[in-house]
């Protein structure tokens, strides 16, 4: 079994949170179109990750979906769930849900969300953009300071 990447350790490496600047150091393109009915996707072509985002999307949506795509680079190299959805019985919920998590670990620091630890889950998931269960899984792993 293989590690997963951690978002810590691409935070680290880059020295950045931001979603677009680590997709361009890892050479991915980022391009912003109209999707209709979808928020992002990505595709590997010719050996170029190229990541698609709906340019209807705010700034916060935008991070979310672009770091939720580096998700999927990262962690299911080779998955292509619009195929697997359209054309196979695989369940790809799976995916969603580590992709999520990742976005949610790799935009968002320790330090930025100790302030919702002591609040309603529902204010840490509308700060950052997302459902509860992805700010409770995020939250849940924050390292208090001694």
């Amino acid at each position: 079994m293989t590690k997963m990447p951690s978002a810590e350790r691409l935070v680290a490496k880059y020295g950045t949170r931001d979603p677009y600047e680590i997709a361009r150091a890892l050479g991915c393109i980022v391009i912003f179109v109209p999707l209709r009915g979808l928020r992002g996707f990505y595709r590997r072509m010719k050996r170029c990750n190229i990541i698609f985002i709906d340019n209807t999307l705010d700034e916060v949506q935008s991070r979310l979906v672009c770091a939720h795509e580096l998700g999927h680079i990262l962690l299911h190299k080779g998955a292509n769930r619009l195929f697997m959805d359209r054309n196979t019985y695989l369940i790809t919920g799976r995916y969603e849900l580590e992709a999520r998590r990742f976005a949610a670990c790799l935009l968002y620091s320790d330090e930025e969300l100790e302030p919702y630890l002591e609040r309603p889950c529902a204010d840490a998931a509308a700060y950052m953009g997302t459902d509860e269960d992805t700010a409770r899984y995020r939250l849940k792993r924050i390292k208090k300071k001694a």
